[in-house]
């Protein structure tokens, strides 16, 4: 049975007006890359609008939980819109448990409400403060008009934050598909470049072995910036490459390295 309660214990500390002012003062939302933090001068900024690509299994939905949990700890409420239902990762619960944000990390799938869409809007416009919103991922929308005219794609969602835009900082997260496979995606693509401040491209990657063990522990992902500060960035520019580590039921590390055989 899905939830039809939306909010749960979210109401008592962060509907109220009382949730803490953390975006537009130029402050940097770190994102447990070093690398790629560096890039940014400290991290990504508060109050914009990213773009994050990777194929399958490049730590796209890690590096978003991580910067979450970052900006839940900040004083702020992160919202996680799963629409293809896959959050959170596994060891990301325990974290957020320990750290003890549980009550600003809401989840928001079509797993856990009747309508994903409508709970969304619900929770940002009784929600006061800074809202840090990641959209997982992008090719999961359906098309246009489908589900017997529901509006339920992208452009609707987008026209749902709308309205909240000045107060959201906004993840857009798209799984690269084999061309073909998903027009969905690709028209995702084109509407999210245009939109955002900042894309990230996470590419290739090698897994991390456990020098004792020799067992798998995690992944270094090989990635690079697209657009930074409103400027695509050319494949020639030579501050737009970073490395990556993703450990297993962890998250983001800033210094692990591949094992070398």
């Amino acid at each position: 049975m899905k939830v039809t309660i939306p909010l749960g214990g979210l109401s008592s500390r962060y509907l109220d007006g009382g949730l803490s002012r953390v975006t537009g003062d130029g402050r940097k939302l770190p994102t447990g890359c070093l690398e790629l933090d560096a890039l940014f001068d400290g991290g990504l900024p508060y109050g914009e609008v990213f773009y994050i690509q990777g194929n399958e299994t490049t730590g796209k939905s890690s590096l978003c939980e991580e910067m979450a949990l970052n900006f839940s700890k900040a004083g702020g409420v992160s919202l996680l819109f799963a629409i293809g239902g896959d959050h959170p990762l596994p060891g990301f619960s325990d974290r957020v448990r320990t750290e003890g944000v549980e009550e600003s990390i809401l989840l928001i799938s079509p797993d856990r409400f009747d309508d994903p869409f409508k709970t969304t809007a619900e929770f940002l416009g009784g929600c006061f403060g800074d809202v840090f919103c990641v959209v997982d991922d992008l090719s999961s929308f359906p098309p246009a008009k489908s589900n017997r005219g529901a509006s339920r794609d992208f452009s609707s969602f987008l026209g749902l934050l709308k309205p909240f835009m000045g107060r959201l900082t906004l993840v857009l997260v798209n799984q690269v598909r084999e061309v073909g496979e998903s027009t969905v995606g690709a028209v995702g693509y084109r509407v999210a470049m245009q939109m955002c401040t900042n894309a990230i491209h996470l590419g290739h990657s090698v897994q991390i072995l456990d020098g004792e063990t020799n067992t798998i522990v995690g992944l270094r992902i090989t990635g690079h910036i697209m657009k930074q500060s409103g400027k695509v960035l050319s494949s020639s520019h030579p501050n737009r490459g970073f490395h990556m580590s993703v450990i297993y039921g962890w998250g983001i590390h800033g210094t692990a390295k591949p094992a070398r055989g």
